[in-house]
């Protein structure tokens, strides 16, 4: 005869829910300050409950709003910030459904304007797991190596290509008004060691280093950070782009105190040179000024 198994099974009957969950959130026609959320309804309700703040607020902290429409316009949001949001359907008479979320997004970055300074220090610092990048900057990263915001001594960022000489590493700008007009330039601290290349351009497209056209190579002189000014040519791009150089395996670069600003009508007095000391008199010359006639000088005994 056939096998036979004796099962005992426990049943329990649930009731549906009187108010379902909404399902599907979404948010599309994202803008620099504005979002619209869309959902799919749990049931024939028609107002539901949202709250929304930047991502990671705890829910009850965040600000709330109802709605009697789907879509959902959320408006007066910060530009580059990303959100999280909840909803909750409301059937009316205290009746309401779970919170559902948090969906996720971000808002675009408006373009920035010259003058603006990053300094990484607002910036929460990553790891090579978990790379960050301040708000409206983006890093390319085109192998196996990575970059993110340091706490090593002051906030800085951190660029390291492994066993990598092929890929792409390029820390970018936020898009920049009239970046390329020929009348700005930016200037920068970095450390590194002696002989590594660090490559200096701009971008058309933060997201493709393919687009990218350096505008000078410079080699580190010493193991210590070193500052530098680049003037930016004129052009079409709106992206600066700090581009590690192919000079080696296990190469490390951090990047520090990056000002974008114009080209002052009268530039600071660098490179000095004194020549000819007898005991009361000093020749002074200064070669990459030619073109300004009057200086001041302050002498110290």
């Amino acid at each position: 005869s056939p096998d036979t198994t004796d099962y005992n099974l426990d049943t329990e009957v649930v009731a549906a829910p009187t108010c379902p969950d909404p399902t599907g959130l979404q948010a599309s026609s994202i803008t620099t300050s504005s979002a619209e959320l869309s959902w799919t309804a749990g049931a024939s309700e028609a107002l539901w409950n949202v709250e929304y703040g930047p991502t990671g607020f705890t829910q009850g902290g965040g600000t709330t709003t109802s709605s009697s429409t789907n879509p959902f316009a959320l408006s007066s949001l910060s530009s580059g910030t990303t959100y999280d949001v909840y909803i909750q359907a409301d059937c009316t008479g205290g009746d309401t459904s779970g919170c559902v979320g948090p969906g996720i997004f971000t808002i675009l970055c408006e373009a920035f304007d010259v003058p603006y300074t990053e300094y990484f220090d607002s910036t929460s610092t990553g790891s090579s797991s978990n790379p960050t990048v301040p708000n409206c900057w983006s890093f390319i990263d085109g192998g196996s190596g990575y970059g993110y915001v340091s706490s090593t001594g002051a906030n800085s960022f951190y660029l390291y290509n492994v066993s990598d000489m092929s890929g792409d590493y390029i820390l970018v700008s936020p898009e920049t008004n009239a970046l390329s007009s020929g009348t700005n330039r930016f200037s920068f601290d970095v450390d590194g060691s002696m002989s590594q290349d660090l490559i200096v351009g701009t971008l058309s497209d933060p997201a493709d280093s393919s687009t990218f056209t350096a505008i000078e190579t410079i080699t580190l002189a010493t193991n210590d950070y070193e500052s530098y000014v680049v003037n930016i040519p004129s052009g079409t791009d709106l992206h600066v782009g700090f581009k590690r150089g192919q000079t080696g395996t296990y190469d490390s670069y951090s990047l520090d105190t990056i000002v974008v600003e114009a080209i002052p009508s009268c530039l600071a007095v660098t490179a000095l040179v004194t020549s000819t000391l007898p005991s009361s008199s000093a020749s002074l010359s200064c070669p990459d000024y030619v073109s300004q006639s009057l200086f001041t000088l302050y002498v110290l005994a």
